[in-house]
């Protein structure tokens, strides 16, 4: 989220496109009254297109909605106005981005089907637009004639409840009578930190969801396929729950001070990592490569109703030197051996993400995950990156759902760094500018684990985050870029496998093996202790306020309870958990709650 003053920030994207001057200061309110009223006056264009029995009629106005929903976007940037404030008008775009979504896949893909029941979209639309004059400032307000939106009729079922964002806020006061009893489907949270609603389920106030890894060349084949999957686990979440994390990899080749000599990527992962022979530099066709991979991937999430996070790494691979990518000595814009970070990795994302964008498509785009040295000492390289990043994707309505940002370790290790006040200063300016900021999750963890385990862990990387910058930044959404227990690393024993104890693993979360024989979750301590690690991140995601917005997994190997990539490190348990976990939001019940009790009360004054 970009919280720069109005007068150093970057130029409006008017209602015809960009490059036009920035409006003066006393403009704004006026701008952004302007841009809402005619998002309002499109939207009812729309709801007549369908009113008429023609939906193809809504078509020339849904092409319209793009310019004032970027146009809020900017403006609302740059209005001086709170964190709350802000907060709940990007919570509003984004519900009227999703409900515009659900209309453009039938619109340009195939047609509407017999049975399309536009209400449920028409409800949210409304609802959208309420929720964003309510969150406006009043100095907008005042500026606004009256909404030309009509009202939905109050429904008498469930199933026409709108689901806001997971992140919203809530009224609803949590009670005693909302605790939820012990099950066999899901493992406790042992402190009663998870949110529970009157049926006793789970409440997802930030949700769950899997990760899919690009780090190889069989990898990039099998990406939509597990792109697929994932959809398969989030069926029955909300739209606001159904996210997918794709993690592009680049390798690099390292010299001795771990700065880079050339990029590449490993030809398979089961073949040794240092060998030159399984390392395929970047001039055979890499970007390319990428490019096509990603966009298959992401057009799998499109199809199948995912919004789509992207975290890129770089791992060490095609020659002797072997380090955490953390510590690695590169700037993004610099070419090595063939291609730059940017040309390889972060263009070819870029565009795959514009190939394959809709209007109201989400995606989360990270700069770097776990690059932080990189970050320190090339803070003003990023910058311009992400600048822009952001006027390619503002200037489109199919890509105007696209946030940016960095994600960092849990601990804000500076990798090797040593900036000074200049770069610092930089730095900071930098996670100013973006819009999340990620952080892997592997603090460690007490036996058995609590939700509170995982709230120290987010105080610990926010203060690290403040010492990194020299300051406090502007405050962010956060986003849980990684997060899971490994296991450890089990060594051949006489007979069996040995398994190291509870209290070693949760000490050290990241640490596990890929290596089936060595399997840790046959060990019943460990697996029990690996039960309790995600009922406490659940209990942790399902209380009222948590300071972050969704959480990914880190689904390989021995950190992928849901069988995203494996299905040999699986636990029905553990998944069956995630799932409830994801399936409800807190502001959908309390809003039920709140029109049952109308409606009880409308029936009582009647009588």
């Amino acid at each position: 989220m970009r919280t720069a003053p109005i007068a150093a920030a970057l130029a409006v994207l008017t209602l015809a496109g960009c490059g036009k001057p920035e409006p003066p200061v006393d403009d704004l309110p006026q701008k952004l009254a302007d841009a809402i009223t005619q998002l309002e006056a499109k939207t009812v264009e729309v709801f007549e297109g369908f009113e008429s029995g023609d939906p193809m009629a809504a078509d020339e106005p849904m092409h319209e909605i793009g310019k004032p929903l970027v146009a809020l976007k900017e403006l609302a940037g740059k209005i001086e106005i709170d964190e709350s404030t802000s907060t709940a008008i990007a919570d509003a775009r984004d519900k009227l981005l999703e409900a515009f979504g659900e209309l453009h896949e039938p619109m340009h893909h195939g047609g509407f089907p017999d049975d399309f029941d536009f209400e449920p979209i028409r409800e949210k639309l409304v609802g959208g637009l309420a929720d964003l004059r309510e969150a406006l400032p009043e100095e907008v307000v005042a500026l606004l004639p009256k909404s030309p939106v009509p009202a939905v009729p109050a429904a008498g079922s469930e199933a026409s409840v709108d689901e806001p964002p997971t992140d919203a806020p809530t009224d609803a006061p949590r009670s005693e009578s909302d605790e939820q009893p012990e099950s066999d489907a899901a493992p406790a949270a042992d402190d009663g930190a998870a949110a529970t609603g009157a049926t006793g389920s789970r409440v997802a106030r930030a949700p769950v969801c899997p990760s899919v890894m690009l780090w190889d060349e069989p990898s990039l084949d099998l990406a939509p396929e597990r792109v697929a999957r994932v959809a398969r686990l989030l069926a029955d979440a909300p739209p606001e729950a159904r996210w997918v994390q794709l993690v592009p990899t680049l390798h690099a080749r390292l010299a001795p001070d771990l700065s880079v000599q050339s990029y590449g990527m490993l030809r398979s992962r089961d073949g040794p990592w240092r060998d030159p022979e399984n390392f395929a530099t970047a001039d055979n066709g890499l970007a390319d490569r990428l490019r096509t991979a990603l966009a298959e991937a992401i057009g799998q999430a499109v199809r199948r109703g995912l919004s789509v996070a992207i975290l890129p790494h770089i791992d060490s691979a095609g020659g002797p030197v072997e380090a955490w990518r953390n510590e690695f000595r590169f700037d993004p814009a610099a070419t090595y051996g063939g291609g730059s970070y940017e040309s390889l990795l972060l263009g070819p994302i870029a565009d795959a993400i514009q190939r394959q964008g809709r209007v109201g498509l989400r995606v989360d785009l990270a700069l770097s995950g776990e690059m932080t040295r990189s970050l320190l000492e090339h803070p003003t390289a990023y910058r311009q990156t992400l600048a822009t990043l952001r006027t390619r994707f503002d200037a489109s309505p199919r890509t105007s759902g696209v946030r940016l940002g960095v994600s960092l370790n849990w601990d804000a290790h500076p990798g090797g760094a040593a900036p000074d006040a200049a770069a610092r200063a930089e730095f900071a300016a930098l996670v100013d500018d973006c819009d999340f900021i990620g952080f892997s999750c592997y603090a460690p963890v007490g036996v058995p684990p609590k939700p509170a385990d995982f709230a120290a862990a987010t105080r610990g990387f926010l203060l690290g985050l403040e010492r990194l910058a020299g300051r406090k930044t502007a405050p962010h959404r956060l986003v849980i870029s990684e997060v899971g227990i490994g296991g450890g690393h089990p060594t051949a024993g006489d007979n069996a496998p040995a398994y190291p104890t509870p209290a070693e693993v949760a000490a050290n979360p990241a640490a596990g093996s890929g290596r089936p024989r060595f399997d840790p979750w046959r060990s019943a301590p460990l697996s029990d202790l690996r039960r309790s690690y995600y009922a406490a991140l659940l209990g942790y995601l399902a209380a009222p306020d948590p300071p972050v917005e969704r959480a990914f997994l880190w689904s390989e190997g021995p950190w992928d309870p849901q069988g995203v990539a494996d299905d040999r490190y699986a636990d029905t348990q553990i998944a069956r958990a995630i799932a409830e976990h994801n399936r409800t939001s807190v502001r959908a019940r309390a809003r039920r709650a709140a029109r049952a009790a109308s409606e009880t009360g409308e029936r009582q004054a009647t009588r």
